[in-house]
Formats: C-alpha cells, structure tokens, sequence
C-alpha cells in the first residue's frame, strides 16, 4: 500500500492466481496500518508522502499462520520510529486480529 493519486487498486500478483479470501484480509490489513500511520503523519506533522507498507503472509492448511506488518518510510526522524510503531497497532484490522471478535456462523432467515 503507498500514496498514490487515484483510486485504490488491488490485484491478483499474477493472471494465473486467483485474489482469495487471505489475499483480502491481508489487504485490509495493508490498507488499515497505511490509514492510521498516515493520520498519524498528519497530525504530528510528519511528511507521509513516501510511506509504503508492506504486508507477507503465510498459509498452512487453509490457516493464516503469520502476518507480517512493515513500512518503509524515507523521510521518518529516526526519534518517532517508535511513535509511529505505536501507531500502527492502532488500526482496527490490527486489533480484531490480535483481539480476536466473536464469530458466529447461522442459517439466515
């Protein structure tokens, strides 16, 4: 995920894999931290113009066993690094992956 003028887009990596369910979660994820770090930017009046996230995944047997969260961000002083850090667990993809909701599955109607 990183700055660019337009409309968000996200594709398939190649025309012979599918964007799947993981894909997507990944993807709200990316674009969660990428949200909240760029507010965060904003408001401490921090330039957010180069920042990229970068968000890898690893699947076993239908199981989304890892995410990994980074972001490389030209221009970050070194003395907030741990302040936008905080910022990142901020994003409430984050959170309802690392607090878990209740999920209930029911027949409708």
């Amino acid at each position: 995920v990183e700055n660019a003028p337009g409309t968000l887009a996200i594709e398939a990596p190649s025309i012979e894999r599918t964007y799947e369910p993981f894909d997507m979660l990944a993807s709200a994820l990316g674009v969660c931290t990428h949200a909240v770090l760029s507010s965060w930017a904003k408001q401490s009046k921090t330039d957010a113009s180069a920042l990229v996230v970068y968000v890898e995944w690893t699947v076993d047997d239908y199981r989304m066993n890892t995410l990994d969260v980074s972001f490389h961000w030209p221009g970050l002083p070194e003395a907030r690094t741990a302040a936008a850090h905080r910022a990142a667990s901020l994003c409430s993809i984050h959170r309802a992956l690392t607090e878990p909701p209740v999920v209930t599955i029911r027949q409708a109607g």
